[in-house]
């Protein structure tokens, strides 16, 4: 919500703008400029009512309607995709895998979510994540246009899920990354379960199957080697 100040510049602004464009404004015409815009920061709303104006040769040349506020603000959902992917790898570079996470845009963690988690993200290449990319850009987008994504608390790292089903289920770093969301997004008050999680059990099982793996296979290297030692005399002590 605007302070009373804010909303008296608002008021302001919009009469100087509808003077240059010698327009006329009802009076619930201004109170419905108002209402959708409030949703937004009035800082972030001035700042982009003013690059409206410069673009005099383009859309500027015409009176803003909010939804023309709405975009300079918001972005086109096609950039904001390319953006969010972006972060997404930027995330991956500097805070990992290991560590949970949460973006501070609630569609990039819906759609990290829907593809696999953050820690299926961590397990792929460079290579791998070109793949990924088209997928993530495709999902973002629809959530953008729909402008409702689940609410989901963070991202699961590597530590978190592992330490899930353990005394330590509670030992783990949590980040918070990115840019700020966008502000006309629903975010569902139902938190949905955390997949990772759920994986958990498999993942310790894998681990621990690794474990033994290598375990037979130091074993096997140790007789070998004996073997070549003392021949076959090793095996009678």
């Amino acid at each position: 919500m605007w302070s009373n100040e804010e909303k008296k510049q608002f008021l302001e602004i919009m009469t100087g703008i509808c003077e240059i464009y010698d327009k006329q404004l009802s009076e619930k015409s201004l109170e419905f400029y108002m209402t959708v815009l409030e949703e937004y920061n009035f800082a972030t709303v001035k700042k982009a009512l003013t690059r409206y104006m410069l673009n005099a040769s383009g859309s500027g040349s015409f009176f803003p309607k909010p939804a023309d506020i709405i975009a300079l603000i918001e972005g086109d959902p096609e950039d904001r995709a390319e953006i969010a992917w972006t972060e997404v790898v930027q995330a991956l570079e500097r805070v990992g895998s290991w560590k949970s996470i949460k973006f501070r845009d609630p569609i990039i963690n819906t759609v990290i979510y829907e593809l696999g988690g953050w820690t299926y993200l961590g397990e792929k290449t460079l290579e791998e994540l070109k793949f990924i990319r088209p997928q993530f850009v495709k999902l973002y987008r629809h959530y953008a246009k729909v402008g409702k994504v689940p609410k989901i608390r963070h991202l699961p790292g590597r530590t978190e899920v592992l330490n899930a089903q353990t005394e330590w289920k509670d030992n783990y770093e949590l980040v918070v990354f990115g840019s700020e969301l966008p502000q006309n997004i629903i975010v569902e008050k139902q938190p949905i379960p955390e997949i990772e999680t759920q994986k958990a059990s498999e993942l310790l099982s894998l681990e621990n199957q690794t474990d033994l793996e290598n375990l037979k296979t130091t074993l096997a290297k140790i007789v070998t080697n004996l073997e070549k030692r003392g021949g076959e005399n090793w095996q009678n002590l």
